[in-house]
């Protein structure tokens, strides 16, 4: 067992309680005895504590500072929720982070390889400079949200991005989504800096989903087939070009889905706020319920 694997166990263990932990086949009980276990993985859950509420980061704020386990497939939840000194952690086993498992840490470096699912505020207001994980699918809401030392987002086979996965996470200047194929309401509001998003595969733009993008200038969406209104692109001031290219034309469920965005207050018609669609349904977005509102953005390619 690791130096910290044991520190945590005393932690844990100490303090007269009644608290046991098992932590990679050592047992510590609130007495301090030690004795040989089964061998079951490191578990936050499953800790009783029964004279204090605390959660496991607050436990260990003041010491943890880096942590690897090369047993447990899953982080638990709320397992180092405000670990302020927490800078790195390495599970390459880990496929799944539990809801808040590292909410309001010190985060800066997750190496996790084999991470298929986030959950809610599992990253939540950490300061990771990088959103990385290749083999990432789906996060819950807010995985991610908050962090305003990330300038990257990039996950290259996550399918699904729940509500407010990226919610205000204002350094953000580039997200590659190369397989996603629904972004859920807020995924990216309020990230305020971003200029570019790739998202070939998407389908559908939830409510929200990019609301208060200040910066980002042109997307491409050439699957998406439904945009589910109420301010999907709200407060895009730079929106100069959005390109609508699936073979079907893209339903528009409300139509202040461009609210206070470009291609609803620009005067530069034919040159800053226009929306491309391919020239054989160019008639039929201009009449069709809700685009009807920006019959005089749609250019035809």
């Amino acid at each position: 067992m690791s130096y910290y694997d044991l520190l945590l166990a005393k932690k844990l263990g100490g303090g007269g309680g009644g608290a046991s932990v098992t932590v990679e086949e050592l047992n510590v009980t609130a007495n301090g005895t030690y004795s040989a276990s089964s061998g079951y993985a490191f578990n936050p859950v499953n800790v009783n504590v029964q004279s204090s509420g605390d959660t496991l980061g607050d436990r260990l704020a003041d010491t943890l500072s880096t942590y690897t386990n090369t047993t447990i497939t899953k982080v638990p939840e709320y397992a180092f929720n405000k670990c302020t000194s927490l800078k790195s952690v390495n599970f390459p086993n880990v496929t799944s982070v539990g809801e808040s498992a590292f909410y309001s840490s010190g985060l800066e470096s997750a190496l996790i390889p084999n991470l298929t699912t986030v959950n809610a505020s599992a990253f939540a207001r950490v300061k990771l400079p990088v959103i990385s994980f290749p083999n990432l699918k789906t996060t819950g809401t807010g995985a991610f949200a908050i962090n305003s030392v990330a300038t990257e987002v990039n996950l290259p086979s996550a399918y699904s991005i729940g509500s407010s996965t990226f919610f205000n996470c204002d350094n953000i200047l580039t997200a590659s989504l190369p397989a996603c194929t629904s972004l859920g309401p807020s995924a990216f509001q309020s990230c305020s800096r971003m200029t570019t998003a790739y998202l070939p595969k998407v389908l559908v733009i939830n409510n929200g989903a990019f609301s208060n993008c200040y910066s980002l200038a042109e997307l491409s969406l050439p699957q998406c087939s439904s945009i589910v209104g109420t301010y999907a692109f709200r407060y895009c001031r730079m929106l100069d070009k959005l390109y609508l290219m699936s073979t079907t034309r893209v339903t528009l469920s409300n139509s202040n889905a461009f609210a206070d965005s470009a291609l609803a207050v620009s005067t530069f018609l034919g040159h800053f706020g226009s929306v491309y669609v391919p020239s054989s349904l160019l008639d039929s977005y201009k009449t069709a319920n809700n685009w009807s509102f920006y019959s005089d953005r749609f250019v035809g390619v």
